[in-house]
């Protein structure tokens, strides 16, 4: 009965692969084996363990039918079916696995077939149809095919009852689908690994019905899905230098299920890549790990030319050494080293053919480079010809170039250190921190902070800071505020001269201050505080100054022509005879700009007007206009709507001459129908200012603001009339200081009244950003109904907009950027609040970009000087600041402009 094996008693395919899996293959061995655990074995369901049971019945009862050879001939040409997820799993596998002999393997292999779901589907006749294809090995093909079913756990379909999936298995199919991009590997498998390791229960953790990131983290920390990985980093990488960033689109690019961070932080851990200075890539040997490796198959003279060379000896001691010629080292170095595989050093080919770097300062580069690989790349690579300057740094475009960039600046620095002066310290430390004012005490404390933080040497370039003091007041750039602070500031007189009208101020004394409130658009852009500030720039410009027949006395007043402040104080009385003794200095202040206090304790200004004070006011008998000059001076005024104060005076001298200066005062401009404020007159019957800019301006359907004297914009009263117009849509901004009524916007655009505050309601649900214009959002809104009617007035969007409550704006160059928190409303922030959305980019990119984004024109200067001051430049910005800094102290060109070196 030994003889009898358990293929000669009928048993069906199912069952016959269970007992071989338990190596039962007699039924002398299955009558002793115990039922129990074939029940327990995997994979057995109930309809087998009885035809099981049967059989093992009828052997002990002696009832046993052996099945003849024919009835086995028969089954032969049969084959087992199996479900359509079996054979696709069996696609995945070749026929490389089965292990065939060479003769079975060749007579497949030429025959087309190369998956195992194809070789499970070919039965006994099949395989005769088969030419030279031997009886052995077809039996070996039989058996190759049943142990490689029997070792995966594959078995036949049959009914319902036996294949039902358990929650088990449809747990690790849905991780098999979910891994599939990465690497196919069948679920069977992965469970068989996850069993098989000690990361099972954290594969599972959570149940069955959930797979969650910690559980694939767990799964591919299996060592049997290392080899997935490292073909799935050879797919991506190719041996090629990848950006971080690149690699991760690539990753993103798969559609994967879970995030791509878990393949990257096990590819890392397990060394298959490896990250350089912001690249990806596959880890190779080093030369001296290859070179160790390849040791005992290289011929023993090889292996040491080779050392001696990359240990750097030349190749005439080499070959004294070995007692080989020159040229015959040479020859073997150059063929030995072509055949070395691709290594770590390969990787840094191309800067080592761009620039021309010595050994010492290539392994300090890069450090992952020793001085073996240096050799090894002289060897295999050509030099680079290119000397390592901010201009050739500046033109390359190969890989590591933050890395390249900032060796280059440290080396320069470290360099400059030793021949820095004084001078350049000083500037370098204002232009660090140019946002910032400081006391002398603050400065002193700052620039010796500098000084240890960057390892300067303290002696060599300590302050003398009584001598340091009276050189700042005089440099270029330097400029003190109002509470003697002082910090860097850089001004483009050319523009700045453009900008500002000095002939309003002509033959008056004034203080810097004035001109700084009259421009505050102009003073925002070129970032000057004050009036204190303002004074210092045009003090030392010297240029400037004389174009401008300006004089500078003591800070902040400025002589403009021939001013006098006698003159002017006087004038200035008999406007406002009689007026109180304060209420006078304030409006000189309101005037001329300078403060009360200052003017208070002026005594040119006191001593002159003591003669006209009694009793606490100022007084002086203001005499009429001659009665033969009224009609010319009236007929004179009527060629204006409004007369500004220095242009009333020359008129004044030209049809008066019958007058008194003294004439000129608001009770004798009252009896010629005229209301003399300070500083302007209008005719008295429009009532008040107000209903003069109701009348003479604001009954226009199109105002053009660039046309009215500068003097008119920067009265209060008229600044405020114009934001209410603003604010209830009287008028509508259409261009840069066009304004059009909102008759004229309904006949131009054919948008009512109520169509713009539909615009402003539907436009609040896309400007969802912290800070927007239209143009940050035109893509969005370009196609809605009344934007259409816009005809892509960009700024007119803008400007409805902003015409609005809870809508604050800042002004910058071309543009105009809205919020809804006035108090982030600034480039600083702004520029913050990109990186958040877009990430850290170049200074010029970010420039780019936020021009781009709002439709501005700020310089690169601005932004850089703005981002810096915010003490957030290295998370804005990947341009490092100190090479910023010293590209501004090249440029600046001010060293001479300042102190001389011997003054300390």
């Amino acid at each position: 009965m030994s003889e009898i094996y358990i293929e000669n008693t009928g048993l069906s395919v199912r069952a016959l692969h269970v007992l071989h899996r338990m190596n039962i293959n007699t039924i002398d061995e299955l009558v002793v084996a115990s039922i129990e655990e074939i029940s327990n074995h995997r994979n057995v369901g109930a309809k087998t363990i009885s035809e099981i049971t049967t059989l093992i019945d009828s052997i002990r009862s002696g009832d046993l039918e052996i099945t003849d050879k024919e009835t086995i001939a028969q089954k032969k040409t049969t084959t087992p079916s199996f479900s359509v997820n079996q054979y696709e799993l069996m696609s995945f596998h070749t026929i490389e696995e089965l292990n065939l002999s060479t003769r079975a393997y060749n007579g497949l292999k030429k025959c087309g077939f190369s998956t195992v779901e194809e070789i499970v589907k070919l039965s006994y006749d099949d395989l005769e149809s088969i030419k030279n294809l031997g009886e052995k090995s077809k039996q070996d093909i039989i058996d190759a095919r049943e142990a490689w079913l029997l070792d995966h756990s594959i078995f036949p379909a049959v009914d319902e009852e036996e294949c039902e999936e358990s929650e088990e298995d449809h747990y690790f199919k849905q991780i098999s689908e979910l891994i599939g991009p990465v690497g196919i590997v069948y679920w069977p498998d992965l469970k068989h690994f996850a069993h098989n390791s000690e990361n099972y229960d954290r594969i599972i953790y959570g149940g069955f019905q959930n797979i969650d990131s910690e559980n694939l983290i767990a799964l591919f920390e299996l060592e049997d899905l290392r080899p997935i990985l490292e073909q799935f980093a050879v797919k991506i990488l190719s041996d090629r230098l990848i950006t971080e960033k690149r690699f991760l689109e690539s990753l993103n690019s798969l559609s994967l299920e879970f995030s791509p961070q878990i393949i990257v932080d096990r590819l890392l851990e397990l060394d298959i890549c490896d990250i350089y200075y912001g690249y990806f890539l596959l880890n190779r040997l080093s030369v001296n790990e290859y070179l160790e490796s390849a040791s005992t198959q290289l011929e023993e003279r090889t292996y040491s030319i080779i050392y001696f060379k990359l240990d750097g000896e030349t190749l005439q001691a080499i070959g004294e050494l070995l007692n080989v010629t020159r040229e015959r080292v040479r020859q073997i170095i150059s063929k030995q080293i072509a055949k070395f595989p691709l290594l770590i050093e390969d990787y840094f080919r191309i800067p080592f053919e761009t620039f021309n770097i010595e050994k010492k300062d290539f392994t300090a580069l890069f450090p992952e480079v020793s001085k073996w690989g240096y050799e090894y790349l002289s060897q295999r690579y050509k030099h680079g010809k290119q000397i390592l300057t901010k201009e050739s740094i500046e033109k390359y475009n190969g890989p590591y170039i933050d890395r390249i960039r900032e060796f280059y600046f440290e080396k320069e620095k470290k360099a400059e250190k030793d021949t820095i002066s004084r001078t350049k310290l000083v500037y370098k430390v204002l232009m660090s921190n140019s946002d910032t004012s400081f006391s002398m005490e603050e400065f002193e404390e700052l620039y010796n902070q500098y000084i240890l933080a960057n390892e300067y040497n303290e002696k060599k370039l300590k302050l003398n800071i009584r001598t340091l003091t009276n050189h700042l007041r005089t440099a270029k750039n330097i400029v003190f505020n109002k509470d003697n602070q002082f910090r860097y500031l850089n001004v483009d007189f050319k523009t700045l001269d453009e900008e500002i009208d000095f002939s309003i101020y002509q033959d008056l004394v004034i203080s810097a201050e004035l001109i700084w409130k009259d421009y505050p658009d102009v003073m925002s852009d070129y970032d000057i505080r004050d009036g204190h500030e303002l004074y210092c720039l045009i003090k030392t410009a010297d240029e400037f100054a004389r174009k401008n027949s300006i004089s500078c006395r003591r800070i902040p007043t400025l002589i403009i022509g021939n001013g006098s402040e006698e003159k002017q104080a006087l004038h200035l009385l008999k406007e406002l005879s009689p007026i109180d003794y304060y209420d006078y200095y304030a409006a000189y202040e309101d005037r001329f700009g300078v403060r009360k206090e200052s003017a208070l304790g002026n005594p040119t200004l006191s001593h002159f007007l003591s003669n006209y004070l009694a009793n606490g006011v100022y007084a002086i008998d203001v005499p009429a206009i001659n009665e033969n000059d009224v009609e010319t001076f009236v007929t004179a005024l009527d060629t204006s709507k409004i007369w500004f104060i220095d242009d009333l005076e020359k008129l004044f001298k030209q049809a008066c001459v019958n007058s008194s200066e003294d004439a000129l005062n608001a009770a004798s401009f009252i009896r010629i129908g005229y209301t003399l404020n300070a500083g302007y007159a209008y005719k008295s019957s429009y009532g008040s200012v107000t209903n003069f800019f109701d009348e003479e301006i604001f009954s226009e359907d199109i105002i053009d603001l660039s046309k009215f004297d500068p003097r008119l914009m920067n009265l209060p009263t008229f600044t405020s009339a114009l934001d209410k117009k603003k604010k209830s849509l009287e008028y509508i901004e259409v261009s840069p200081k066009i304004l059009f009524s909102i008759k004229k916007v309904n006949e131009e655009y054919g948008l009512t009244f109520e169509e713009i505050q539909n615009i402003q309601k539907e436009l609040s649900y896309y400007a969802i950003d912290e800070y927007f214009n239209a143009q940050s959002i035109w893509r969005d809104i370009y196609d809605l109904d009344l934007i259409q009617k816009l005809n892509s007035n960009v700024w007119m969007c803008t400007c409805i907009m902003k015409q609005q409550e809870g809508i604050c704006s800042l002004r910058v160059t071309g543009n105009v950027i809205l919020s809804r928190n006035s108090e982030n409303l600034n480039i600083q922030n702004i520029c913050k609040w990109m990186a958040q959305q877009f990430g850290k980019m170049t200074l010029y990119a970010l420039s780019n970009k936020f021009n781009e984004l709002f439709g501005s024109n700020l310089t690169t200067w601005k932004i850089a000087e703005k981002v810096k001051s915010s003490g957030l430049w290295d998370d804005i910005i990947t341009d490092s600041l100190d090479e910023y800094i010293e590209s501004l102290m090249d440029s600046s060109n001010n060293e001479d402009d300042f102190f001389q070196e011997e003054f300390f």
